[in-house]
């Protein structure tokens, strides 16, 4: 089995509720909003693979379907070859969900017995309880904590305890819902690292993940989609998307205070895309070569001649930030 998640078609809709009276309307009378508009997605395994969007794009709501908390109205879902309508419970065996939502632990238990509680609901031996717990706590470093009440925790304990919970049964598919949440920059590094290195690359898992932090995804996804409004716009590597979304020969150029005859030149030499004076009175400007052939030594050379001094010339390469902003911009 080579796919760990193969979406297909899949839409959602939930009614649009305004009132005690629509509880009331016929079935055929009332409003739906679409959460999920044929969606369509194949992830294989062993791969770190990341859902962009913005709030109410529809991310949770999938994540959600693929861990069998949610069922499509239309479509089909398959974990490992199973359908999730019609294998559910062997799905959950196959599944970790870290969910961002911290009301699902009991507040009056300690970090430790709220494990214990939810390694039994998955028929996890004692034993392999104690050595699972002992090993995830000093991964995440929170052994010294464990036996506090959940309720004296800080946001970011509860979100680690949340990472230890949803691996304690070790499984092959692992679902977190923007996992950089709630956690200092230091210890959402560490857990990106830790995704990344033991996870994917020595345990050979799948992780899916649902985030906002997009520095981290352009550092260590394999792979990305961007969903708009319940629709999937983009599925790709970064490196991908940037070369779908530069133009070939666009080069970044700063000039230290550019003469209005040298940018007349410039006007005629290439296509200038943008342009920025920064507080130095330095001319930043990102340009375009129309000709595949051009000599980049000869221009520079010719761009010196006329007088330009160059502070620096180099491609470019839109960052994840820039792709994300563009695909929402309806680029």
């Amino acid at each position: 089995m080579n796919q760990a998640v193969e979406v297909i078609d899949v839409c959602k809709k939930f009614p649009m509720v305004s009132g005690y009276s629509d509880f009331f309307l016929q079935p055929l009378q009332k409003k739906y909003m679409m959460a999920l508009q044929d969606v369509n997605l194949v992830i294989p395994n062993n791969e770190l693979f990341c859902i962009l969007g913005a709030n109410g794009a529809g991310k949770t709501t999938l994540l959600k379907i693929l861990c069998t908390l949610m069922l499509p109205n239309s479509g089909t879902v398959l974990i490992q070859g199973l359908d999730v309508v019609q294998h559910a419970s062997q799905i959950k065996r196959l599944i970790g969900y870290v969910l961002s939502d911290e009301r699902s632990f009991y507040w009056r238990l300690t970090g430790r017995q709220n494990l214990q509680f939810f390694a039994r609901l998955q028929n996890l031996s004692p034993t392999k309880t104690q050595q699972k717990i002992q090993a995830l706590s000093q991964s995440f470093e929170l052994s010294r904590q464990l036996d506090a009440p959940f309720q004296t925790y800080s946001t970011g304990m509860r979100r680690k305890l949340s990472f230890i919970r949803g691996l304690l049964t070790d499984p092959p598919l692992i679902l977190m819902d923007e996992p950089s949440n709630a956690l200092d920059s230091l210890s959402a590094e560490q857990v990106w690292q830790y995704i990344r290195e033991v996870l994917i690359n020595q345990q050979g898992k799948t992780v899916i993940i649902t985030e906002h932090n997009l520095s981290k995804v352009e550092r260590f996804a394999d792979r990305f989609a961007i969903l708009k409004n319940g629709e999937i716009k983009a599925v790709a590597t970064p490196h991908e998307l940037r070369q779908q979304l530069t133009p070939k020969n666009c080069y970044q150029l700063v000039l230290q205070q550019p003469t209005m005859g040298l940018l007349h030149w410039l006007a005629t030499s290439c296509e200038i895309q943008q342009q920025t004076v920064q507080n130095d009175g330095n001319l930043l400007l990102e340009i375009v070569f129309t000709s595949p052939q051009i000599n980049y030594s000869a221009w520079l050379a010719d761009l010196l001649a006329v007088g330009g001094r160059v502070l620096s010339f180099s491609p470019v390469s839109h960052s994840l930030e820039n792709i994300f902003s563009a695909y929402y911009q309806d680029v």
